[in-house]
């Protein structure tokens, strides 16, 4: 995905988790969401999670975004010009202990 100054925009994944125990789905809205964009190649540590995401829900699942500005003021997150990894994760799901973090991509802000 490419982004321009001034870019305020949505950035965003489908996301669906079924119950390993009973099959079925769950709806993580109540879970928390959180972004890092790192430099291409840098693994993120939990530090990094620091960008508040938030979710949409739809027929086909739901929806993990977060805001991302470029150069601009009013995003969750403001990136300068470059090439950035994009990671999601995703707290307090409720059955589990687990906290998955999913790539998303590479976000190159010009």
């Amino acid at each position: 995905m490419i982004i321009y100054s001034p870019d305020l925009r949505y950035i965003a994944s489908l996301v669906t988790q079924t119950d390993p125990s009973t099959g079925n789905a769950i709806d993580p809205t109540t879970s928390t969401l959180s972004f890092a964009f790192k430099f291409p190649g840098a693994q993120p540590i939990a530090a990094d999670f620091s960008s508040a995401g938030s979710w949409v829900a739809t027929p086909q699942g739901y929806i993990a975004q977060c805001l991302v500005g470029a150069n601009t003021t009013g995003g969750a997150i403001n990136l300068t010009s470059g090439s950035w990894d994009v990671y999601f994760r995703v707290a307090n799901l409720g059955f589990t202990v687990e906290e998955p973090v999913f790539y998303l991509g590479t976000l190159e802000v010009k």
